[in-house]
């Protein structure tokens, strides 16, 4: 009996191993496949491929350069995590399954990239403000605010920092992660996306809606109904950098929250979202009181239907 337990132990560690083994091997293939159809001009490598007992699969210590750029851009990691590592085996056909509606998706998963680095000396930083700049021209109508005409509007826009400035507060680095995750309930399911600048910024985006997701990807015109939805921020930066540089522009304490609220109303509307009493006031308060989370969580009394969406103000 011990020799049989043993014989069945090694069988199911070898298996484990060499199921371990095909799995990084064909995803390295994927991989290598994908960043050989990437446009010219655009360089990838990455150090390795890893897979886990927990369900985790992913690429690590990745390296992005682009043509029109001298830096590199760094990333941990980049990956996918499943209930198990099974359903991490049964990757290689389910997109086809789920969406030809012969296949279901595991009951959650999710997206991760890690440890995204931006050094803030580096060109593609700079790049990255000026797509900061065009988005606020966008969103004012070209008319950005300058700090002779308007210091307390432009001291707290993000597009008016500079990479010395940021360097000057400790920001050399910045160091951000996200994930994109689902998790099917009963009769709904939930879409999240987290991002965190550790111990700086954190965005928390939670919705649920009903159905099965599964049923919603394999549908040509796929019908989302949301049950409630919560939208959580935690905000460091603020209070801590952008309110002390309002500062030193002049600015008072008062006028650069009242310019923080309305650069959130305006970015609300730029998204064509009408900011009523409702979100507007408990936003006041939390500026005003200087709170470093903001959580806006909303349950209608009757589910909403989106794609109707033209019908709700």
């Amino acid at each position: 009996m011990k020799k049989f337990l043993l014989i069945a132990a090694v069988a199911i560690v070898g298996g484990y191993f060499a199921a371990k083994f095909y799995v990084q091997h064909q995803t390295k293939k994927a991989v290598d496949q994908i960043i050989a159809l990437m446009p010219a001009g655009v360089a990838v490598v990455y150090d390795d491929v890893t897979s886990a007992i927990d369900g985790s699969l992913y690429v690590g210590g990745i390296s992005v350069k682009l043509a029109d750029f001298q830096n590199r851009l760094a990333i941990d990691a980049v990956g996918i995590q499943l209930p198990s590592f099974l359903d991490v085996l049964s990757l290689h056909d389910l997109p086809g399954r789920v969406l030809s509606g012969r296949g279901e998706l595991p009951r959650s998963g999710s997206f991760f990239v890690d440890g995204l680095t931006l050094d803030v000396y580096h060109d593609y930083f700079a790049a990255l403000l000026d797509t900061l700049n065009t988005v606020a021209m966008a969103e004012t109508g070209g008319d950005l605010p300058t700090v002779e005409a308007d210091p307390a509007s432009y001291c707290v826009a993000g597009f008016s920092w500079t990479p010395s400035e940021l360097g000057e507060y400790g920001f050399n680095n910045i160091q951000a992660s996200m994930t994109y995750a689902y998790e099917q309930l009963d009769d709904s399911f939930v879409l999240s996306m987290d991002f965190e600048w550790p111990e700086v910024y954190e965005v928390q985006l939670r919705a649920e809606f009903q159905g099965q997701v599964d049923r919603v990807l394999a549908s040509v015109n796929p019908r989302l109904v949301i049950n409630r939805f919560s939208y959580v921020v935690s905000d460091n930066f603020v209070t801590s950098v952008t309110y002390p540089r309002c500062a030193k522009l002049g600015v008072s304490r008062e006028a650069a929250k009242a310019a923080h609220l309305q650069s959130i109303v305006q970015s609300f509307a730029s998204a064509g979202i009408v900011v009523d009493d409702r979100i507007k006031m408990p936003l006041e308060r939390a500026i005003e009181q200087e709170h470093r989370v903001i959580d806006i969580s909303g349950e209608p009394p009757s589910p909403v239907d989106l794609s109707r969406g033209g019908l709700y103000k």
